[in-house]
């Protein structure tokens, strides 16, 4: 059968007890991978979905509407059980109008994502979230680049009516599908090697969070 070993020391550990055996026939490949379809997942998150945060989105709305002069919402990308993610450019003094706290090295241009999601504690989880922040910044400084999605800059803002604080998240937006995307599209007709690169590539984020110390 067909059978991946990671390459690296860390991968082996993780994998040497459970071998991915797809099958020797394209059809077995096939099989595998609509059992990662991701559609479950979808049909949950949906349930889920606008349970908790979705209730503040007219607060959220609220919020940024006075902070054009700093932030141009472009669209909504989604919006979850925890938050939402907003397409925007940042102008003027958006670092004040958003509370930051934290500021990568690396100023945005252009359009990014901006999150806010409604944490229990937005400072102390920022607190957390800085040393994990630092790591990626430096990562993705080196040569090679990391396969990571840096921060921008953190932040804790108050509602426009005041009691709500939330955690503002600012992050690039990376072009091109997600993984739940590239195997809902193309696991029908993907190759053997091509699901494999693609497993290879899910392993070497992994390897490297670990040899990182994340």
């Amino acid at each position: 059968g067909v059978e991946f070993v990671g390459q690296h020391r860390t991968a082996k550990r993780r994998l040497r007890m459970l071998p991915l055996s797809i099958g020797k026939s394209v059809p077995g490949l096939k099989a595998f991978l609509k059992k990662l379809r991701p559609d479950w997942m979808r049909k949950r998150q949906a349930a889920r979905r606008g349970r908790k945060f979705a209730s503040q989105l007219p607060e959220v709305e609220k919020f940024l509407a006075t902070k054009t002069a700093s932030v141009s919402i472009h669209r909504q990308l989604g919006v979850g059980n925890v938050g939402v993610v907003y397409e925007a450019e940042l102008k003027g003094d958006w670092a004040g109008a958003l509370g930051v706290v934290w500021k990568s090295t690396s100023e945005p241009a252009g359009r990014i994502a901006l999150k806010i999601s409604a944490p229990e504690s937005p400072r102390e989880r920022i607190d957390a979230l800085i040393p994990f922040a630092e790591k990626i910044e430096a990562a993705c400084r080196q040569s090679p680049p990391a396969p990571l999605c840096p921060w921008l800059a953190m932040g804790v803002a108050e509602s426009a009516a005041g009691g709500q604080r939330w955690l503002i998240q600012v992050m690039p937006i990376i072009a091109g599908r997600s993984l739940a995307d590239v195997i809902e599209e193309d696991a029908p007709g993907m190759a053997p090697a091509q699901a494999l690169g693609q497993f290879a590539a899910i392993l070497d984020t992994v390897v490297f969070f670990e040899e990182w110390g994340f």
